[in-house]
């Protein structure tokens, strides 16, 4: 059996009776130093200070590039903008001045050899950095058709802010996110091409998970130029049909042409503005290209321009007529027309199963299927694309719905014997809804789903011996594979994981809680149970997942990373160190303390527990006062240190 000691910033060992040894205790060391950290109150809200740390260790993480970003109405595709940029110091300090930035300071961007691109809008205190992912994204036009030479643009913010990575789609409409952060607080992907909308669609991913698949709206090239009021071209202005949250917008080349990808069909370009932030407006134009000519802009007050030579009328839109339409594989569908027209990106014609449902006489189109009630998550939609109304194959329409995935395994004990067991698939961390099988003396199971991506396979014995399993598993994309061949699942009689009290206690009081790389955001752990004998009743665990255990909700999380092959065993440490801050006089001081990745509020008489024993690192603040970095140690008995500020 192997035991993790790898704890949170001490080294506590194991001892051969099961209890946890410190080291002999070091002086305390008590420096008063002028740098600012979280809590000291600088200048009101001047400066941003935070400790940047890995999210599953919480080590430090040093020299990573910093930009602070302010949004703009205007962003443009593919470009970069920051107001300041700093680097984190050898101990993860973020020190930014932003001050002078009001109204300019509304995202902070993290770039890193190791930790990728990541974007936060909290700021101060802890910043906790997950780690990255290439993510694999598959483009898909209106007609459900792979799309090829599509850009991609991935933001961490609102879309008024820049986008953080870039990537083009192949001839299959693939490509790749490259280190990024699939679950940020933000994570929105825009896409620019001809015929395709903008989006914004929601990057929904976990390792293992097949490619994320963004279905693109209809959306026609709006090409033309602008022009000064004597017919010059007029170059570097931005032009939009800024009806969306991201516009979309487009610069003018040097000859005043310009081409905006991704609007919405009826919305039309109906705004430039200039390069000193006024802004034109115009008629919302019928065709395209089109010739936006400006006003005398000698005169400031006049902010409407015109359309360049007559257009011809507005073309008409598709006539439709009603087809019979038939769900196929299940009573419970949806179904929806789509098809380019000239003021509307899609039909509003939906019906029911057995229902009439309007198409286009002429000229391509789509019908969405999906669930009326399907399960939650990943939306569940099946496309039939149609060049013309003629390819239909006669009344009633059938439209099949896509068959389940079956789940299919077998259960057996550690010698290989057949078990009797309940198995459900989807639950808690799972992307579909729960559905429960039960496996015969022979341990042999099959359960349907509709879900895709990551879920979880839960198996409970029914015999006694055995602990039950909870098993991750990468359901294939709808239509792709109709069989999943899980395996053998063994059940084990001893667990993966044991947490233990001081002397070696079964431990099953507390906060327990788990996180692997990609499976949560940043921050978030999800908790789960221990039995009596202080055994992990969770999800299989592996080398590099975090354990966080937590005596109770006020005291110090312990972060402990799993280390080989396991089975692991853990000690819950009930170290405790009091902070007692006073100015030169002695007078107290309400002060606030970072250990490690933990910040928090400190008094005489509220020690900080569950800390492990031997040396600990701390950085002490208080609001007008200079700082104090502190080295102490944690004994078996309680103590206090005492640190005295001077004012700055």
């Amino acid at each position: 059996m192997s035991v993790c000691r790898l704890l949170w910033f001490a080294g506590v060992l194991l001892g051969p009776a099961g209890m946890a040894q410190s080291p002999p205790a070091e002086p305390d060391r008590i420096q008063v130093v002028d740098e600012w950290f979280p809590g000291a109150e600088v200048a009101g809200d001047g400066w941003i200070l935070a400790r940047v740390v890995d999210d599953l260790t919480g080590a430090p993480v040093a020299g990573a590039e910093v930009f602070v970003v302010g949004e703009r109405l205007a962003p443009i595709a593919g470009e970069f903008w920051f107001e300041r940029r700093v680097e984190t110091d050898r101990d993860g300090w973020l020190r930014v001045q932003v001050g002078d930035l009001a109204g300019r300071r509304d995202l902070l961007v993290l770039r890193h050899p190791e930790y990728g691109v990541a974007a936060q809008r909290a700021y101060g205190g802890v910043w906790r950095v997950g780690r990255p992912f290439d993510v694999p994204v598959q483009v898909l036009d209106w007609r459900g058709a792979p799309a090829a030479g599509a850009s991609l643009g991935f933001c961490g913010g609102c879309g008024h802010t820049p986008d953080l990575v870039n990537a083009t789609t192949d001839a299959e409409g693939r490509a790749v996110l490259a280190q990024v952060d699939p679950h940020s607080d933000v994570r929105d992907v825009y896409v620019q091409r001809a015929g395709l909308g903008l989006g914004p669609s929601l990057v929904q991913w976990s390792p293992g998970d097949p490619p994320i698949l963004v279905h693109c709206r209809w959306s026609p090239a709006m090409t033309g130029a602008v022009v000064d009021h004597v017919g010059r071209p007029v170059g570097g202005v931005l032009v939009a049909a800024a009806h969306r949250h991201r516009g979309p917008w487009t610069r003018t080349r040097e000859d005043g042409t310009f081409t905006l990808l991704g609007g919405r069909p009826g919305d039309g370009v109906d705004q430039v503005r200039l390069a000193d932030g006024r802004d034109v407006w115009f008629p919302v134009p019928r065709q395209y290209p089109v010739t936006l000519r400006l006003p005398d802009l000698a005169d400031p007050t006049v902010h409407v321009g015109t359309l360049g030579p007559r257009q011809a009328s507005e073309p008409a839109a598709p006539r439709l007529r009603p087809v019979q339409i038939v769900g196929a594989g299940s009573d419970n569908i949806v179904a929806h027309c789509r098809y380019p027209g000239a003021r509307a990106a899609r039909s509003e014609s939906r019906a029911g199963s057995s229902e009439r449902l309007e198409v286009p006489e002429r000229g391509p189109f789509v019908i969405d299927v999906w669930l009326r009630d399907g399960p939650p998550g990943r939306p569940y939609v099946r496309h039939f694309a149609f060049d013309d109304a003629a390819q239909l194959p006669g009344e009633p329409v059938v439209l099949e719905w896509f068959a389940p995935t079956v789940v299919r395994g077998q259960v057996v004990d550690a010698a290989g014997a057949p078990v009797a067991a309940t198995v459900t698939l989807g639950e808690d961390w799972g992307r579909v809804a729960a559905s429960t099988v039960v496996a015969g003396d022979d341990g042999e199971f099959a359960v349907s789903t509709f879900g895709t991506g990551l879920t979880v396979l839960t198996v409970e014995p029914r015999v006694a011996g055995l602990r039950p399993r909870r098993l991750w598993l990468t359901l294939p994309l709808r239509g792709h594979l109709d069989v999943l061949e899980v395996g053998v699942c063994r059940l084990a009689a001893e667990p993966q994981l044991r947490v233990l009290d001081v002397g070696g206690v079964p431990w099953s009081a507390g906060l327990v809680s788990f996180a692997r790389a990609g499976l949560q955001e940043v921050g978030s752990t999800r908790q789960f149970e221990l039995d009596a004998a202080g055994g992990w009743l969770g999800p299989d665990l592996a080398a590099g997942d975090a354990i966080v255990v937590q005596l109770d909700e006020a005291a110090v999380p312990f972060r402990t990373v799993l280390r080989g092959a396991g089975p692991w065993t853990i000690q819950v440490p009930r170290g405790e160190l009091g902070f007692e801050v006073v100015d030169v006089q002695g007078a107290p001081l309400a002060a606030s303390v970072v250990i490690g990745d933990h910040l928090a509020t400190v008094s005489r008489n509220a020690p900080l527990r569950g800390l492990p024993l031997g040396p600990l690192r701390a950085w002490v603040s208080a609001p007008g006062h200079r700082s104090a970095a502190v080295e102490a140690s944690v004994a078996e008995a309680p103590r206090t240190v005492r640190i005295a500020l001077p004012r700055r």
